[in-house]
């Protein structure tokens, strides 16, 4: 429930380490109408790489909210200061349109729900045009207020994470934490990169004049010290392409 008593449904962002099978989620609640955005999977995105490391490949959902993964791969091959990430290229992938049994996370979400998620108060079912009903004519009582359902949906998350698959499963009766134990163990770390870093990388490289130390980006004037030195000069400027930010990248046309 919202404050003023309306009632609304959360939305689950998530991704699925294919190497170990951990499902990392991100829960979005809306005070008004709206949709997941790329923001809000940037968001989600960027707190998954800054506890686990970047990707080696992005498999993604063919959804217009999914748009920002198109940067990363000219993110991996920055080299400027702000950015550590591999030297390598970063593989995007996008799922085949209306091909939801494609996409492993899907088949994992069908599991969850099956074995916890239904288990919570409020549940109504994965089929919007037939929600589960308590009694004939009334809906489902709603879970509570957003802070109640985070906890709840991240510990099944939490136990699903912990719990020993089966031995026909690819993780041969491991969990998913002790298979990812057993690949630190083997010699493997993750390449880590900051929630700024991500929120960086999802920008336009664009070009601006340098006039009385200052440049012109979406209406607002910028400076810092450094640009004193560019009079009247062009400077490259990475202009984020879905956030409001407070700083901006600078370079220069060799680079630094």
């Amino acid at each position: 429930t919202r404050p003023d008593g309306t009632v609304a449904t959360a939305r689950l962002i998530g991704f699925l380490d294919w190497a170990t099978q951990r499902l990392w989620i991100g829960l979005i609640f809306f005070e008004k109408r709206g949709g997941v955005q790329n923001r809000d999977v940037i968001e989600v995105f960027a707190a998954m790489i800054e506890a686990w490391g970047m990707p080696q490949s992005l498999y993604v959902d063919n959804g217009k909210e999914f748009g920002f993964a198109a940067f990363l791969d000219d993110a991996m091959q920055l080299t400027v200061p702000g950015f550590h990430g591999p030297s390598r290229s970063t593989h995007v992938i996008n799922a085949l349109p209306y091909n939801a049994s494609a996409k492993p996370i899907e088949r994992l979400f069908g599991d969850l729900e099956t074995r916890y998620f239904s288990t919570a108060r409020g549940h109504i079912g994965g089929t919007r045009m037939s929600k589960k009903q308590e009694a004939i004519g009334r809906t489902v009582a709603p879970f509570g207020a957003f802070e109640d359902v985070v906890p709840a949906i991240e510990g099944f998350v939490r136990t699903y994470n912990h719990t020993a698959q089966g031995k026909k499963s690819a993780l041969k009766g491991l969990s998913p934490e002790a298979t990812f134990r057993k690949h630190l163990e083997a010699g493997w770390a993750p390449t880590a990169m900051s929630r700024d870093e991500v929120r960086a990388a999802c920008a336009r490289t664009e070009d601006r004049s340098v006039i009385q130390g200052a440049i012109s980006v979406g209406g607002r004037h910028w400076t810092c010290p450094e640009l004193q030195a560019y009079q009247y000069e062009k400077i490259w400027v990475r202009v984020p392409a879905y956030h409001t930010s407070a700083e901006l990248l600078l370079l220069d046309r060799c680079g630094e």
